[in-house]
């Protein structure tokens, strides 16, 4: 199960907003329930509820995954979207282990800055990520340089999914 430093989603269900897709989700910390998640896909914040008694582990817990990212100003965010997009990708790899193939590989066609996180000032391509099946692994250099995204992920097995 996708994982961020002992934090995951279970339960996670998603859907169209008003302005775009969203999800919720149950939030677990060391396979205990802490809180929810809920992007409703109508703009703004994600709504975040996590239990009293964990929030100080918690905030402990994005601080440290703030050091590795800091693509949204708001710590709490940053590793929830994080956890939604490896949820999802660990979904796409499953799906395609099942047809027979080694990995996928995310690209990511945002634009960065020097520190590598998207740069909004900068148009954004459409599609911004694809996701490929990769039948062998010999053939993932072949695909990046002829694809040249600006970032990519290989996950060649489940345990890609757990970062810690």
């Amino acid at each position: 199960m996708a994982q961020i430093k002992g934090v995951t989603l279970k339960a996670l269900q998603t859907g169209i907003g008003h302005d775009r897709a969203g999800f919720q989700a149950n939030v677990y910390f060391k396979n205990k329930k802490i809180g929810t998640v809920l992007d409703d896909g109508y703009g703004g914040c994600l709504d975040i509820y996590i239990e009293k008694e964990f929030r100080e582990q918690f905030q402990t817990v994005c601080n440290e995954y703030k050091d590795i990212s800091n693509e949204f100003s708001n710590i709490e965010e940053n590793l929830m979207y994080a956890l939604y997009e490896l949820s999802s990708d660990e979904k796409h790899y499953k799906q395609a282990s099942k047809k027979g193939y080694e990995a996928i590989a995310v690209f990511d066609y945002k634009p960065r800055d020097k520190d590598g996180n998207v740069d909004y000032s900068k148009p954004i391509p459409y599609p911004s990520e694809e996701i490929y099946s990769i039948p062998k692994i010999n053939m993932i250099t072949d695909l990046v340089s002829q694809k040249k995204p600006i970032k990519h992920t290989i996950y060649k097995s489940l345990s890609d999914f757990i970062l810690s």
